[in-house]
Order: C-alpha cells, then sequence, then structure tokens
C-alpha cells in the first residue's frame, strides 16, 4: 500500500472515530439529562418533554460544555486508534 493511501485512510479512520465518539458523548449526556429533568419535574412519559422549551435549553447548556471536554479526548483516542489500525511500516 502507498503511503499517500495509506495516510488517506488513516485521516478518513481518525475522523470518523473522532465523530462517532462525540456523537456518542452527545447522546449519553442528552439521556442523562432528560432523565433527570423528568425525575425533577415529575413527567411520566418522554412524550411530555417534547413541548418543554426549558429542557431544550438545559441540553443546550450540558451537551455543549461536555463535548467540548471531551473533544481532546475524543481527538487523541480516535489518533491512538488509527495508528494501531494503520501502523507505520
Amino acid at each position: 500500500m502507498s503511503t499517500w493511501l495509506r495516510n488517506t485512510f488513516r485521516s478518513l479512520l481518525c475522523i470518523a472515530t473522532f465523530v462517532l465518539l462525540e456523537t456518542g458523548v452527545a447522546w449519553g449526556v442528552s439521556e442523562l439529562v432528560a432523565v433527570w429533568y423528568m425525575n425533577e419535574h415529575g413527567f411520566s412519559a418522554g412524550e411530555d418533554l417534547s413541548n418543554d422549551l426549558g429542557l431544550g435549553i438545559l441540553l443546550g447548556l450540558a451537551v455543549l460544555p461536555a463535548l467540548l471536554v471531551a473533544s481532546p479526548f475524543s481527538w487523541c483516542g480516535s489518533i491512538k486508534a488509527a495508528r494501531k489500525i494503520l501502523p507505520e511500516q
């Protein structure tokens, strides 16, 4: 495999892993916030949350900082994974 092709695949793998990790962080934090909000305000079903603006604001305030904190860790992890899967020769 040529060096250019290996570097291209490694870059694509790194980007895909980063996006996957960040998506997982965003999903996990949003689920935690939704469950906390349901317990705090006494909602029994998730359908009641769709009309609540406070949850949307709370999600924005919780998910964005979590993504900013997780970004360096996700980036380092994706670089390590890409180097492990496609090592240099």
